[in-house]
């Protein structure tokens, strides 16, 4: 019996990696280990997309999986796992797409990811755009003052009205097929969908429709966003169902914040559990380091809902505070809870935090609050940094 329960548990295990795990384990190999052959790659005047490659090397034989990862809109990866056996005389080269219509005029940065229980390694790209001209330096500006609105809307420092008017002004006349053409004039459709000017709407929809169709299969965000903007059009919970159920399917496959957040607006799994929500939004940021100002307020909105979110002063949840903090958000609830947090923990736990960034929040925390529960944690921070 207890022959049949070890061999059905087993079935379910790569037998490479148990033989692997095994032979390590009794000291009669070194555990598997690969290695990037370059940690930076440079590239100059990328006008159209274009393959690059990462060369890698087994610096120890033996069986491995290697997962890949980018959180770069400029990084289309096709090949997620690499394992031994994509190794042909211990060499493999990975290769991606670089996606030309995200880089903007001058340096670009973007880097992937390469992790395995036993290492990671970092590949940097340096992309010198400065000869080549276009919209996309144009783009980054203009996305950076739609988010600018956004969050004016949502802190509550602008009304709706003001919202749809200063975004409406900011996009201007953007008129073509590029991919950030495409995804600011749909965010304008969201806009005139929210400001009920719905024929407005529909003639930019069904112009990105036409649009759509000209992109290369690997644009999958501009496409789910497209989905995203055509179920608020509709305003049909059976549509807007299938909307989400494609986009999880985009996102399981190549996730991204982007994704992740039509998520929060078409999916019900979202709505109602906060944890749900704030788990997810804590594995964009420790996995593909997602900084983004709209995720922030997206994990803060689930700390406003329900301040257990926050579970162990993580770099990710400090991170949300400081947020919170900066924009004048930070609750008496919020910097309680925190507080208690960090009294509660171990001294040698509490050394592995950030520490600084912590002291900060709470010392704005208690100049606002004047708490003795801030106060005492702000002590034990500073003991605990050795001030």
């Amino acid at each position: 019996m207890k022959e049949l329960l070890y061999d059905a548990l087993m079935l379910g295990r790569n037998r490479e990696v148990e033989k692997e795990e095994y032979l390590a384990a009794r000291g009669e190999k070194k555990p598997a280990r690969f290695e990037a052959k370059v940690k930076l790659i440079e590239l100059s005047d990328i006008e159209r997309d274009q393959e690059v490659i990462i060369p890698l090397s087994l610096a120890v034989p033996g069986y491995i999986e290697v997962e890949v990862y980018s959180d770069d809109s400029c990084i289309f990866l096709e090949k997620k796992i690499i394992t031994g056996n994509d190794f042909e005389n211990g060499s493999y080269a990975l290769s991606f797409k670089l996606l030309a219509g995200y880089l903007h005029s001058g340096i670009n940065y973007a880097s992937v990811l390469l992790r395995s229980p036993l290492q990671q390694e970092l590949i940097g790209l340096r992309i010198n755009n400065s000869s080549v001209t276009g919209g996309a330096d144009s783009y980054k500006k203009t996305f950076g003052r739609i988010v600018k609105n956004y969050l004016d809307l949502r802190f509550g420092r602008i009304s709706r009205g003001e919202w749809q008017q200063k975004t409406d002004e900011t996009i201007g006349l953007v008129n073509g097929s590029e991919p950030e053409h495409l995804f600011l004039m749909l965010y304008r459709a969201q806009v005139y969908i929210s400001a009920g000017r719905i024929p407005e709407a529909k003639s930019i929809i069904e112009f990105a429709a036409v649009q759509l169709e000209k992109l290369p299969p690997e644009y999958t965000e501009i496409r789910c966003f497209f989905i995203y903007v055509q179920s608020l059009y509709d305003m049909d919970p059976e549509k807007t169902a299938q909307a989400a159920e494609h986009i999880r399917k985009v996102y399981d496959r190549n996730p991204s914040w982007r994704l992740l957040w039509m998520l929060f607006y078409t999916s019900s799994e979202f709505t109602d559990i906060p944890e749900m929500k704030f788990d997810a939004l804590d594995t964009e940021f420790r996995k593909r380091r997602c900084s983004s100002p709209v995720m922030y307020y997206e994990a803060l909105e689930c700390v406003r809902k329900k301040t257990d979110v926050l579970k162990d002063v993580s770099e990710f949840e400090l991170q949300v505070l400081s947020f919170a903090q900066k924009n004048k958000a930070l609750s008496l609830d919020m910097a309680i809870r925190v507080s208690e947090l960090i009294t509660a923990m171990r001294e040698d736990w509490l050394q592995r935090r950030n520490i600084s960034l912590a002291a900060g929040i709470l010392c704005a925390a208690y100049d606002r609050y004047k708490s003795n529960i801030v106060l005492k944690a702000l002590v034990k921070l500073l003991i605990a940094a050795d001030c």
